[in-house]
């Protein structure tokens, strides 16, 4: 992990978006109520909820390898 890197999820309309510091801003698309995809790469977003069902951190799951799930990828700043 990097530390440093930001990671923003933004909600639009009905449309989800994630974006790295200093990266474009890419749609995410649902697979269930944690689980999202993204069309321009081949790539996957775990949310993992906390007991009040709010994301507190998110697992990356790109060219076969998952980030975030031993060590904490990112977490909810607010």
């Amino acid at each position: 992990m990097i530390i440093g890197l930001v990671l923003t999820v933004t909600k639009e309309s009905n449309h989800i978006f994630t974006q790295w510091a200093g990266q474009e801003r890419v749609e995410m698309f649902p697979e269930s109520s944690t689980k999202f995809f993204l069309k321009v790469i081949n790539a996957q977003r775990t949310f993992v909820v906390d007991e009040t069902g709010r994301a507190s951190r998110v697992i990356l799951h790109q060219g076969g390898l998952d980030r975030g799930g031993g060590e904490c990828m990112a977490t909810r700043v607010n």
